[in-house]
């Protein structure tokens, strides 16, 4: 089983309305490597062991990496958020602080909100019941031509992010995220699905390395390695050249698991992200 991995940003939980940040879904990867579902940033768990004690619950240590084993599932995590858990609590907390859309949706399904007859906005976690919120989304909405990508910290599901990366591209969407949007971790995967992708100048989107459960990350496996053809097959199904696919990976790995890197205009350019 493939679960997703959390990455919380160092900007402080509780003064953060958006974090720098958060939360990454790689693409599954063949070989059915196991991979963290929470990852902390040590200097995110120090603020957010001060918004777990004042939720009563017991702050993780600063030098650990929280890890959900394959064997648990989405629905245990959400049901351990409820019942008191670091972990799930933290997940709440990032959650609470996401903005509201633009204007007032006239539909909401989990993190899409629909704006209009074109226009649907995503905020938040891509999560396990992400595609079927799309799939219920669409059928009532066929009209939807834009995602505007507001506030995306990325995913909590492997499965679900790539899934509905091909059903958005399937359905013929454009990803546009606006001059105070942002798109980070493995939401910049769900932004490369766009049959369009645009952004307006100040967007912003960040990336880093990939870590599997044993601590490794990219740049520690050789290049013949399996498991970035994983990635680098994806990225050429949405539309980038062999050359862009890997000059893009190597990118984004080469700032390591713990430091989100932000891509400049040139960044964005030189990939061809923006088409």
């Amino acid at each position: 089983m493939l679960t997703g991995r959390l990455t919380v940003s160092a900007y402080p939980l509780l003064t953060a309305l958006r974090p720098n940040a958060a939360m990454h879904a790689p693409i599954p990867d063949h070989a059915n490597r196991c991979r963290p579902l929470a990852r902390l940033r040590p200097q995110l768990i120090m603020s957010a062991a001060l918004l777990l004690a004042a939720m009563g619950q017991s702050p993780v240590q600063a030098n650990t990496v929280p890890r959900v084993i394959p064997s648990i599932s989405e629905s245990a995590i959400d049901k351990a958020g409820t019942s008191g858990s670091a972990f799930g609590n933290m997940r709440l907390a990032v959650e609470a602080n996401l903005p509201a859309p633009s204007r007032p949706a006239i539909a909401s399904y989990g993190p899409f909100h629909v704006l209009d007859d074109a226009t649907v906005e995503l905020i938040g976690v891509i999560d396990t019941q992400s595609p079927q919120d799309f799939t219920a989304m669409m059928a009532s909405h066929p009209m939807l031509r834009t995602i505007r990508m507001v506030e995306c910290p990325g995913s909590v599901d492997d499965d679900a992010n790539l899934t509905l990366a091909h059903m958005i591209r399937d359905a013929g969407l454009e990803t546009f995220v606006p001059s105070n949007g942002s798109v980070r971790s493995g939401a910049v995967d769900l932004f490369l699905a766009g049959v369009h992708r645009g952004a307006e100048k100040g967007a912003e989107f960040g990336v880093h390395s990939w870590r599997d459960d044993e601590g490794h990350e990219a740049r520690d496996f050789a290049a013949s390695a399996p498991i970035h053809e994983t990635y680098l097959s994806y990225y050429r199904s949405m539309g980038l050249s062999d050359a862009d696919a890997r000059r893009f990976y190597d990118f984004a790995n080469a700032s390591g698991f713990d430091d989100v890197r932000y891509l400049t205009d040139d960044d964005l350019a030189q990939f061809h992200l923006l088409n």
